[in-house]
């Protein structure tokens, strides 16, 4: 676990959140390791604290019976838990612009 861990040092992000999950045994449906536009996630200035975000995948029913589903930001609604990951753009975010972005990400 320690190596994976500082694989988010050593390594890209999107790989090494991917490699989190596989660690801890959590299956995910991974669309793309391309960062996400973030103007899908409407107008917010706290956005600006972000240099990248990453859908990191996505968990539900049917990945734990081996099968693949499609995932679209576009879509309004979702039946599965949607994990992303954040690259801020400076190292010391206050406790409330993460509360923001916290819910930047949770609203459709």
């Amino acid at each position: 676990m320690k190596q994976t861990i500082q694989n988010f040092k050593h390594k890209d992000f999107y790989t090494s959140a991917v490699a989190l999950f596989e660690t801890l045994g959590i299956p995910l449906n991974k669309p793309t390791s391309e960062p996400i536009d973030l103007s899908l996630l409407g107008e917010h200035k706290s956005l600006a604290l972000i240099e990248k975000a990453y859908l990191i995948g996505q968990v539900d029913d049917a990945i734990f019976q081996g099968k693949s589903l499609h995932v679209s930001l576009k879509d309004d609604k979702y039946d599965a838990l949607l994990i992303f990951g954040v690259e801020l753009n400076h190292a010391k975010p206050t406790r409330s612009e993460l509360s923001t972005l916290s819910r930047v990400f949770s609203r459709p």
